[in-house]
């Protein structure tokens, strides 16, 4: 990550992770995108240091589901862990260029009101195709936002 912001918000996060200091620390884990001939996506789980985490998903039939939930503060704290470990193997703002009907994955961390947002391509597919897969710790916590989603949702 070039930018010093991106890096001062993700070393804040890391360090405050590994003292247990979540109180001040957000993260937004959106997905979105895709042909419209297809299935278009668009998920949204929202993580608060304080254990709160809200998600939803806009449907096909362009309903929103909606639902949240208190996680414990052990399963919080290893999510952020796997966020601020990988972050560097993610896409800054200043350098995510995707094609057009590309499904993007968007993770947005927040430290005491200082925001970074880092991007991937979330399909598997595309991501190969254009030779941006994930690395696998990038993929591990991707993979935890996106379990923690579908739990949160019941889906």
């Amino acid at each position: 990550m070039p930018n010093s912001t991106e890096d001062e918000v993700i070393q804040k996060l890391r360090e405050r992770t590994a003292r247990g200091e979540l109180a001040g620390i957000d993260v937004v884990y959106h997905v979105n995108g895709g042909s419209p001939v297809e299935q278009e996506v668009d998920e949204e789980i929202q993580l608060s240091g304080r254990g709160e985490v809200r998600a939803r998903v806009r449907t096909p039939a362009a309903t929103m589901r909606e639902a949240s939930e208190t996680v414990p503060l052990p399963q919080l704290t290893e999510i952020l862990q796997q966020i601020g470990e990988s972050a560097g193997d993610l896409i800054p703002r200043s350098e995510a260029r995707f094609i057009p009907d590309s499904v993007v994955g968007q993770v947005s961390v927040t430290v005491d009101a200082q925001e970074v947002s880092l991007f991937f391509l979330a399909d598997q597919g595309q991501a190969k195709q254009h030779g941006k897969v994930l690395s696998p710790r990038a993929a591990a916590a991707v993979d935890s936002l996106a379990r923690l989603h579908k739990r949160i949702l019941q889906l």
